[in-house]
């Protein structure tokens, strides 16, 4: 992914900056903007996974520890060993929101914005991602902090901006569920 866009980059003979908005001489601003926004966001994307939850325990669909993300059960079992936890999350906390905020937010919410209006850019990048997760437990949360995401990047101008709430977001999701994990061990 990442190789991609360096490809389209140097195709199209634009620099990071410009095409993502990146700038190093605001980067405490896009740092304060991007904490401003998770903790803003997180008790709806909270909120809205509980509705969602209950739906779903409603139509009998497993939400428990069973049906967790793939990556959460590998933090979580004891059979998986250590090198591969701590490789899952250096993927998870740095490669992931990268590569999927420059094709997402980077690419695909500019190029959708071209041809609709910016709600439904947002609406359709948004279940993109949450879809492209493969994760039925977690669609909805996914497409509300995928929508925060895409309005943070609108708001700020800057890819670094849903980069490191993404950051912040796979951080303390792993973060809860070794804390999680361990507390119900014992």
């Amino acid at each position: 992914g990442l190789l991609l866009v360096f490809l389209l980059l140097r195709r199209m003979k634009l620099a990071w900056r410009h095409a993502f908005g990146v700038s190093l001489k605001d980067l405490f601003r896009q740092v304060a903007y991007a904490v401003t926004f998770y903790i803003g966001v997180m008790p709806v994307v909270f909120l809205a996974g509980l509705v969602y939850a209950a739906f779903l325990i409603d139509i009998g669909y497993p939400v428990g520890a069973d049906g967790a993300q793939e990556i959460v059960a590998v933090f979580l079992s004891p059979d998986y060993p250590a090198w591969l936890k701590i490789y899952m999350g250096v993927v998870a906390i740095t490669l992931a929101p990268v590569t999927e905020e420059l094709l997402f937010r980077g690419i695909a919410l500019p190029l959708l914005w071209r041809y609709t209006n910016t709600t439904w850019a947002v609406v359709i990048v948004s279940t993109l991602f949450a879809l492209l997760h493969f994760h039925i437990p977690s669609l909805v949360p996914l497409f509300v902090i995928a929508a925060a995401f895409s309005c943070a990047y609108i708001y700020s101008g800057s890819i670094l901006v849903p980069i490191i709430m993404h950051v912040l977001f796979n951080s303390v999701g792993i973060a809860a569920s070794i804390l999680l994990g361990r507390h119900a061990a014992a």
